[in-house]
Formats: structure tokens, C-alpha cells, sequence
């Protein structure tokens, strides 16, 4: 069952996710690429892309 996390400015949150995601796909960039480009691990900026998902920590 997923959780939904609640906090203070989510709706801007999820927007940033978005911005994210459509900039790295018309970069042609895979998530993997941008992780290792960002120095952002894969595991850490999958739930700003998508927000919904339960975070793992």
C-alpha cells in the first residue's frame, strides 16, 4: 500500500519533478546518465521525479 507523503509546498515539488524529467527526456538523457552527470544517485532523485512513489528512506 503506498503512502502519501504530506508536507508544505508539494504541489511546487512535484512540479520541479516534472520540469526534471521532461528537461532530461528532450536531453535524451537516461535517469542513469543524469544520476551519475548530477553526482545525484538514481535511488535519491527517482522520488523527485516521482513523487508518489514511497521513499525508501
Amino acid at each position: 500500500m503506498a503512502k502519501s507523503v504530506e508536507f508544505k509546498n508539494r504541489y511546487r515539488f512535484i512540479q520541479l519533478g516534472i520540469a526534471i524529467a521532461a528537461f532530461r527526456k528532450v536531453r535524451g538523457m537516461s535517469q542513469e546518465q543524469l544520476a551519475e552527470k548530477s553526482g545525484v544517485s538514481r535511488l535519491h532523485r527517482t522520488p523527485i521525479e516521482a513523487p508518489d512513489i514511497v521513499r525508501p528512506f
